[in-house]
C-alpha cells in the first residue's frame, strides 16, 4: 500500500515547507494541493522543495498542467471536472503520469479508459472538510477498486485505525490530508500512518 500526504492549503508557506521536508522520508508521495497559490508562486515553491533535495518523484503537482514540464515533476493530479483533459495531456506529454479525483464508479472507469495512471476515490469516511455530505463508504471503495486495473487510493476521513479497512477493500493505498496537515505534530502523525501502512508493505 502507498501513503500519500495531501496538503490542505491552510498553512503559511514557511510552515508548509518545513512540514513537507520533515515528512518526506516517511511518505510515498506528497500532493501539493495549494489552490490559493498563484501559478508563479506555486512554481517557485516547488523549485524550492526540489532545490532542498526533495525527489521530484515524491511530488505530485495539483492542477497546474504545465508545471510538470517546467519542474521535471513526473506526476500531475487533476480534479474530476478536468477529466476530459487527460487524453490530450497524455498525448502531448507521454511520460507524464496523470491522476484524477473521482467520486463514482462511472467516472473512475472513464478515468482509466482515457489513460489515468491512478484515481483518488472519496470521500470514503466522514470528514470535516465535507460536513453534511454522506461518505461513500468502504463498500463502494471496494467496488471501484475491484473494477479498475489502475491503483485506487482512498481519501477522506482516513485515520490509522481505518487503514485495515482500506486494505480489505483492496485499494492501492491511502491519501491523507487533515490527518497529517491539521495534526498538532504532522511528523508524528506521518510516522503513525507509515507504521500502519508498513503492515501491508509490498501489497497492491
Amino acid at each position: 500500500m502507498k501513503l500519500i500526504a495531501v496538503t490542505s492549503g491552510s498553512q503559511k508557506e514557511a510552515r508548509l515547507f518545513q512540514v513537507i521536508m520533515g515528512i518526506s522520508p516517511y511518505v510515498d508521495a506528497i500532493m501539493l494541493r495549494e489552490k490559493q497559490m498563484t501559478k508563479s508562486g506555486y512554481s517557485l515553491f516547488v523549485q524550492r522543495l526540489l532545490a532542498q533535495g526533495l525527489p521530484a518523484e515524491k511530488l505530485i503537482i495539483h492542477g497546474h498542467q504545465i508545471l510538470p514540464k517546467e519542474t521535471a515533476v513526473p506526476t500531475l493530479h487533476l480534479p474530476e471536472n478536468r477529466l476530459p483533459e487527460v487524453d490530450c495531456l497524455q498525448k502531448k506529454y507521454p511520460c507524464l503520469q496523470i491522476g484524477v479525483s473521482t467520486h463514482s464508479l462511472e467516472v473512475a472507469k472513464r478515468a482509466e479508459q482515457v489513460g489515468a495512471a491512478y484515481v483518488l476515490y472519496g470521500h470514503v469516511f466522514s470528514t470535516a472538510s465535507k460536513k453534511g455530505v454522506k461518505p461513500r463508504g468502504v463498500k463502494q471503495l471496494a467496488t471501484v477498486a475491484k473494477a479498475l486495473n489502475i491503483p485506487v487510493y482512498a481519501i477522506g476521513g482516513i485515520t490509522t485505525g481505518k487503514v485495515n479497512d482500506i486494505y480489505q477493500a483492496k485499494a492501492g493505498g491511502v491519501a491523507v490530508m487533515s490527518g497529517i496537515f491539521s495534526h498538532t505534530d504532522p511528523l508524528e502523525a506521518v510516522k503513525s500512518f507509515r507504521k500502519e501502512v508498513n503492515g501491508y508493505e509490498g501489497t497492491r
